[in-house]
């Protein structure tokens, strides 16, 4: 179940990641619109894991003391009202949740260098581009049954990987925003420095 609420923001990430970075106006959104789907993921399965610890204690608690809920708050869990306003404020935690560390991200990724800028875009853009691959080659998986298809599957999806690090690395410059003039950690040279 796990994989099926994985499956689809990875997928939009890398989606969105590839798009920005093929249109040249929309590189300095690629990060960020990339890492916004990819940090809801966290964001779903802590509140799917809390949700089930406090469902699993609450029916701990009415078991040990065996009261009943329902008559004591007013509240019947069968109710659809009550599953809607979870529902919503699952919604709201998992969007405030996945801003909140997209920007801390683009906060921390503006003051880099622009050397380490592009190593660390390097292998954000080689784990797209094997992402990428292995979701195509996953939708293709009927045609690769044999080991040669596999291995040729395998080594594409290694050179498509490299071959979109190697770009996004030779164009960093234009994958980053302007200078932080704000709490600045790197000279204006460093940061525009190759």
């Amino acid at each position: 179940m796990i994989l099926f609420l994985v499956f689809p923001f990875l997928a939009l990430g890398c989606a969105c990641f590839l798009i920005c970075a093929a249109v040249s106006p929309l590189r300095r959104f690629a990060l960020s619109s990339s890492l916004w789907c990819v940090a809801c993921i966290p964001c779903i399965l802590s509140i799917i894991a809390v949700t089930l610890l406090l469902t699993l204690g609450i029916d701990a608690l009415k078991q040990f003391l065996k009261f009943d809920d329902s008559r004591i708050f007013g509240i019947h869990l069968n109710q659809s009202w009550f599953g809607w306003l979870l529902a919503v404020t699952a919604l709201l935690i998992t969007i405030v949740g996945a801003t909140t560390i997209t920007l801390l991200h683009g906060l921390i990724v503006r003051r880099l260098t622009l050397a380490l800028f592009r190593l660390y875009l390097a292998a954000v853009s080689f784990g797209v581009g094997i992402l990428s691959c292995l979701f195509l080659v996953l939708s293709l998986r009927v045609n690769l049954l044999t080991v040669v298809s596999s291995v040729s599957a395998a080594i594409s999806c290694l050179v498509t990987g490299f071959a979109l690090a190697y770009l996004c690395f030779k164009s960093a410059s234009s994958f980053r925003g302007s200078y932080p003039h704000r709490f600045a950690v790197v000279s204006a040279d460093e940061f525009n420095k190759a």
